[in-house]
């Protein structure tokens, strides 16, 4: 498997991918994400993701939920810091004020 050139950025090509694209109503399958690394020029295996999605999990509390719709396996975002209901209380709070 050649190696792109930006492989080193790949956790956080993919934490981008996943905190952009996912949501609890938007998901992405194994093969969606991996096509989505390539999009960076970074390739990556299954298990690779894997590991990544357990380290975003444990040390930036970003929790990856994975999710069986009838064949295909898609995962997602689990929760946010804020909900984009909560970004906009915050700003017009701090408009009002």
């Amino acid at each position: 498997m050649s190696r792109g050139t930006n492989q080193k950025f790949k956790f956080t090509y993919l934490m981008r991918v996943m905190l952009e694209k996912t949501d609890d109503d938007h998901a992405l399958t194994m093969s969606q994400i991996m096509d989505e690394l390539e999009k960076y020029d970074v390739t990556a295996e299954r298990k690779s993701i894997y590991a990544d999605f357990a380290d975003m999990t444990e040390r930036f509390g970003i929790e990856i939920i994975k999710e069986q719709i009838g064949r295909e396996t898609y995962y997602h975002v689990g929760g946010r810091e804020f909900e984009l209901a909560e970004v906009k209380l915050l700003v017009d709070a701090i408009q009002s004020s």
